[in-house]
């Protein structure tokens, strides 16, 4: 397994495996039509609404979640719930109609409509999941990603490479948001993977630069290349080429363009 002594790879999600320039688009057509079938409503005007809302509801959730970490008072699958449920109600006044009686109804048309999302969605990278498939014959894959595991579970079930994945690590599992220092170094306790056996992929420089300075290998997909960072990649797609056809002195073989990439995703 793996290349090496390397043996696991953690995968973000926002960014890695969902394209984040499509993702308003698509959350708000399939949120649309979710809250619609669920509430009434006019499909275009919910989708209308959303985006922004969600933004309120995330950005004011961020400040309650930054002083519950300071108090040492933190449960983010409550957290999680908080947020959906402010947000449906929100939307409901927005649109003018009559939201849920309760707290957990409205969670759960929160939950519904973003497994509509997640299920359906087009934002996925194309050769996303064929990298997935194609990593996965050499290395024991993990997701690491600031979503709710829920969510993880449901993309990855859309794109029928769940069974592919071991732990959908979330931030309700794990305990934090992935800026935290100590993220990946709970997710890596938990499959007790040391960090000298582990890849972590990510589109964001500041859990890359915690990950790095447990010992683990950074992978960072998109932006300018950085000496901060093993390897720097244009897509996912291209990761499996990087590690399956190479030694273990890989990053250093990719970085300085030495290498000859020769498999090629059937995607």
């Amino acid at each position: 397994m793996g290349k090496g002594d390397l043996r696991f790879l953690f995968l973000d999600v926002d960014g890695v495996i969902l394209d984040n320039a499509m993702w308003e688009a698509e959350s708000s057509r399939l949120v649309g039509a979710a809250f619609s079938e669920l509430l009434g409503g006019d499909a275009n005007v919910w989708a209308e609404h959303q985006e922004r809302l969600w933004l309120r509801v995330w950005n004011r959730g961020n400040e309650e979640y930054t002083e519950a970490l300071g108090l040492r008072r933190l449960n983010l699958s409550r957290w999680w719930d908080r947020l959906h449920a402010d947000w449906v109600l929100q939307l409901c006044e927005e649109v003018g109609v009559k939201a849920p009686r309760t707290f957990e109804e409205r969670v759960d048309v929160a939950e519904r409509a973003f497994t509509n999302v997640y299920l359906n969605t087009r934002a996925v990278f194309p050769c996303a999941g064929a990298a997935i498939e194609a990593l996965a014959q050499d290395f024991e894959i993990h997701t690491a990603s600031g979503n709710p595991s829920w969510v993880i579970e449901t993309l990855l079930t859309g794109m029928g490479i769940r069974e592919l994945i071991g732990r959908p690590f979330g931030s309700d599992l794990v305990g934090f948001q992935k800026g935290h220092r100590t993220f990946h170094a709970r997710i890596l306790n938990e499959v007790r993977a040391s960090p000298e056996e582990s890849i972590v992929v990510d589109d964001h420089e500041t859990p890359l630069l915690a990950a790095g300075k447990l010992g683990a290998k950074t992978v960072r997909v998109g932006g300018a290349g950085s000496g901060e960072f093993d390897l720097t990649i244009g897509s996912l797609s291209e990761l499996p080429d990087a590690i399956l056809n190479l030694d273990s002195s890989f990053f250093e073989d990719v970085n300085s363009n030495k290498c000859q990439l020769k498999r090629r995703l059937d995607c």
